[in-house]
């Protein structure tokens, strides 16, 4: 080989290694390369790994990653914030646990996988705690890298959103209801928005189009346009906050209606130039039509009081006046200039102030404010003017506001002046007659009676029969005289009863007894029948007595000789029961609804077989009903006639037990009995001493300062006294007797029934309701009980 090949081989073996390692040298720095990319794209993955990991941790949506069947594989802490649970008791789990219905199929329609989309749909929930959740779902499907489905599954809580949505719908609807329209004004252009609920109030199609701002500007009223738009002007000019106008509009139809309006400025710009208005408005021709009826019937009602012709005032809660009319001025002499202001008291009589409050009853006015009544009824005087008494009666009711709070009392006057005088002559007249007739006929009743009883067998014959006749004929004419005073007496409001629990057993018994003279002089029996030996009910006895002789006296007037009338007395456990049963020809059919009327009789001919006022019946149903009971009677036509009552039962009084209270002393006793006698009546006093015989020794006295006399002067065993005598009430006697004779008993003998009540009285007698003998009798029954 020679040299030249030599080198040329060691050359190119050379040139073959510098080649090899320069190739090698590349391939190192190429592996170097690669290895630092790839740990750069690790690094770089991982990076991007934990950076989703912080933003899924830390994002303030709540996600969650599904996989193929539906169960939770992760959560972010949102997620288990919404439902509120820990990361292990919602990893697994499927999330159809914690949203209704929420399948795979479902995921994939929200994911756009399948089906219809329901992307932004909202679907009920329920965390962990039971609380109701609405969400808003966005789901996104991918594959795993080993190719099995995911789902990342984003979660916003909608629940106030959707509160907000059923709100704002729930507005819409009451808006439209309510017949509100709304209207949104853009000020730059001269352009508005009106909803369909504006177009249809005023007359247009609510789904057309018009140019509601040229519409609107058109149609209001040329009378109230400028005052509209000068008060929407300062709103826009920022002088006011917002404008509130009342107007008239034409609506399409051609028809005017009121409407209201209310607008803000919402949007400036920032020089302060306002650029948009929102507002609502509304159709009030109702409300408008209501006001102007209100004012038409204020006026009308002012106009009514103000020329009403009966005196009315309004007052406020305290009595005080704000209004009268002109009858009030009349009535009063006093304008309203006089009262306006004034307390109604100032012109109320100072005797019927009393305790009021401006002159009206305290209790009637609280009851009147509770509403318990409607309206109080109440005589009252009042001081005219020019001084004199003017009597009124009040009719005072209450108005209200619409809230049912009192507002001010109406009073009604009506002018019982003249009444008032008619009324005080005719009790000045009943008084008269009943002093002035009682007195006389007791008299001559009783001298009568005197006079047949002494002269029995001794006068001319015939004689005997004109005393019977003048005897029957004063017994009419006393009844006469006590039905017409007991009916004035009861009718009035001076009447008193003085109710207390009676034994009406004792009482049926006693009247029974009283009227066996008058039954055996018609020939007619008595016949008292009753269950029990003594039973109460609350009555005055002297009335009870007196309804039950008249229903007796009836009887035995209707029935015939030899007839039984029945007083039968029933009991149950809460009623007692009175029946006055007769054998007479019973009530025609056509007299029973005017049985109980005033000045009624069967028989109303001037030929009447029967005789009688009328009144009795009418004066009887007065009494019980006033003692709380019911009269009524069963009749059937030729089979008697019968009459009951009834009251309530009271419980039995209980007497003290013997020997409770020591027995009274006994006073000493005069024989005969010493009895005075107090009575102005010169013929009365005699014929009552004629009457005692030798069973009394009667002093008189007729006045009160002689009767003064003679009680000091001895001892009297009964005093009789006359209430009305000339000098004074004979009740001013009964605290000297007291004083001077002690226990002495006394009875009243007068004209009429006081109204008052002593315990030193033990009788109050009536002349011509109580004969002559029976005086006598009480009399010497007091002194010798």
């Amino acid at each position: 080989m020679t040299p030249w090949m030599t080198f040329v081989l060691l050359f190119g073996g050379l040139l073959l290694l510098a080649l090899a390692g320069a190739l090698l040298g590349g391939l190192r720095k190429r592996m170097v390369a690669g290895r630092t990319a790839a740990r750069a794209r690790a690094r770089e993955a991982a990076e991007t790994a934990a950076l989703n990991q912080s933003i899924l941790r830390m994002g303030m949506v709540a996600i969650l990653v599904v996989d193929q069947d539906g169960a939770v594989i992760f959560s972010n802490p949102e997620a288990r914030r919404l439902f509120a649970v820990e990361e292990d008791e919602i990893k697994a789990r499927p999330l159809e646990r914690w949203i209704t219905n929420m399948s795979v199929a479902r995921l994939k329609a929200i994911a756009g996988r399948g089906g219809d989309k329901t992307a932004g749909k909202y679907f009920s929930a329920k965390s962990s705690n039971g609380a109701a959740l609405v969400l808003d779902i966005r789901a996104d499907y991918w594959l795993s890298p080993d190719d099995q489905e995911r789902f990342t599954v984003m979660l916003r809580d909608a629940t106030v959103l959707s509160e907000i949505a059923t709100a704002q719908e729930r507005w819409d609807r009451a808006l439209k209801s309510a017949g509100i329209g709304i209207f949104d004004v853009d000020l730059r252009h001269g352009r508005s928005v009106v909803t369909e609920t504006w177009k249809t109030m005023f007359g247009f199609d609510p789904k057309g189009e018009i140019d509601s701002q040229a519409e609107w500007e058109s149609r209001i009223h040329p009378e109230d346009k400028p005052r509209v738009f000068a008060a929407d002007q300062a709103c826009v000019d920022g002088k006011a906050e917002r404008t509130d106008n009342e107007y008239r509009f034409l609506r399409a139809d051609g028809k005017w209606i009121w409407t209201r309006s209310n607008a803000v400025v919402t949007e400036w710009s920032s020089d302060g130039k306002a650029l948009r208005m929102i507002g609502v408005q509304s159709d009030i021709t109702a409300l408008k039509e209501a006001e102007e009826a209100l004012r038409s019937s204020e006026t009308r009602f002012r106009n009514a009081i103000e020329n009403a012709p009966m005196p009315m005032v309004i007052t406020d809660e305290h009595g005080h006046c704000l209004n009268a009319n002109r009858a009030f001025k009349d009535f009063i002499g006093y304008g309203l200039e006089d009262v306006r202001g004034e307390s109604f008291l100032a012109i109320v009589h100072p005797d019927d102030g009393g305790q009021k409050e401006g002159g009206l009853d305290l209790v009637q006015l609280d009851r009147l404010r509770d509403g318990e009544v409607r309206a109080y009824e109440v005589e009252m005087r009042f001081v005219h003017k020019n001084g004199s008494d003017r009597w009124g009666y009040l009719t005072v009711s209450i108005d209200r506001d619409a809230h049912g709070a009192p507002l001010y009392f109406i009073i009604q006057i009506k002018d019982i002046t003249e009444q008032k005088g008619v009324d005080q002559i005719k009790s000045d007249f009943v008084a008269t007659v009943s002093h002035e007739l009682r007195t006389p006929l007791t008299s001559i009743h009783g001298a009568l009676r005197l006079l047949q009883d002494t002269t029995q067998g001794k006068l001319p014959q015939g004689t005997d029969r004109l005393l019977s006749i003048a005897q029957t004929n004063s017994k009419r004419l006393i009844s006469l005289v006590n039905d017409i005073l007991d009916l004035e007496k009861i009718s009035s409001s001076d009447s008193v009863f003085k109710l207390a629990p009676r034994d009406i057993c004792k009482l049926t018994r006693g009247t029974v007894e009283a009227n066996m003279p008058l039954a055996a002089d018609s020939g007619v029996t008595l016949n008292v029948v009753h269950d029990a030996e003594s039973c109460f009910a609350n009555v005055d006895e002297t009335r009870f007595s007196q309804v039950l002789t008249n229903l007796i006296s009836n009887a035995v007037k209707f029935s015939p000789e030899g007839g039984v009338v029945e007083i039968a007395l029933e009991t149950d456990a809460e009623t007692l029961r009175i029946v006055v049963t007769d054998q007479g020809p019973g009530i025609p059919e056509d007299f029973e609804d005017k049985i109980f009327q005033r000045f009624s009789q069967a028989d109303s001919s001037s030929t009447r077989k029967k005789g009688g006022t009328g009144l009795g019946l009418f004066i009887s149903k007065l009494m019980v009903e006033k003692m709380g009971g019911q009269i009524g009677f069963i009749s059937g036509r030729g089979e008697g006639a019968c009459f009951w009552i009834t009251f309530p039962l009271e419980k039995p009084v209980i007497s003290s037990a013997a020997g409770d209270e020591p027995a009274p002393v006994e006073p000493q006793r005069s024989c005969p009995p010493a009895i005075l006698h107090v009575e102005d009546d010169a013929d009365f006093s005699e014929v009552l001493t004629a009457s005692f015989k030798e069973r009394a020794k009667i002093f008189t006295a007729t006045h009160l300062s002689e009767a003064r006399v003679m009680i000091g002067k001895r001892p009297f065993d009964l005093i009789i006294i006359d209430w009305d005598l000339p000098d004074g009430n004979g009740r001013a006697l009964i605290p000297e007797i007291a004083q001077v004779n002690g226990d002495t008993p006394v009875i009243g003998l007068s004209s009429s029934e006081p109204e008052w009540e002593d315990e030193h009285v033990l009788h109050h007698l009536v002349k011509t309701r109580t004969s002559v003998e029976d005086i006598v009798q009480i009399a010497l029954s007091t002194i010798h009980p």
